[in-house]
């Protein structure tokens, strides 16, 4: 039989465990209407598979529809990124690229994105 002590050591073990370990975003990730101001095509879906420091992202849309730049760092057809903060760079359409450095701060992933080949130049 345990004792209370014994008890609680595991639970705050078990608790700063699971409090450390990092989202795994893998899935098929849609875009909640009610609640974005981006003017976003409803049918707009992501396919994520992440895999350690490695993710890519699949998206899917119709592109018969007009899209903002606002939101073009999503639009790509195919992006890669890593969690390791090194820089991605990944070829979208009309000769953009998109550039982003990814890194983990606790159990939120931060990214930071510059989009190059505007003809004012960059977005970040």
């Amino acid at each position: 039989m345990q004792t209370r002590r014994q008890a609680l050591a595991a639970m705050a073990v078990g608790a700063a465990a699971f409090a450390q370990g990092k989202p795994n975003f893998t899935g098929r990730w849609i875009i909640d209407l009610a609640r974005t101001t981006f003017r976003v095509p409803a049918d707009f879906t992501e396919i994520i598979d992440h895999r350690d420091s490695v993710l890519k992202i699949e998206t899917s849309v119709d592109t018969h529809q007009a899209i903002g730049l606002s939101i073009a760092s999503l639009l790509a057809p195919s992006l890669q990124l890593t969690t390791t903060g090194d820089e991605n760079s990944n070829s979208m359409p009309m000769g953009l690229t998109l550039l982003a450095r990814s890194r983990w701060d606790g159990q939120r992933l931060v990214s930071k994105w510059r989009l190059d080949g505007l003809p004012g130049g960059s977005l970040e």
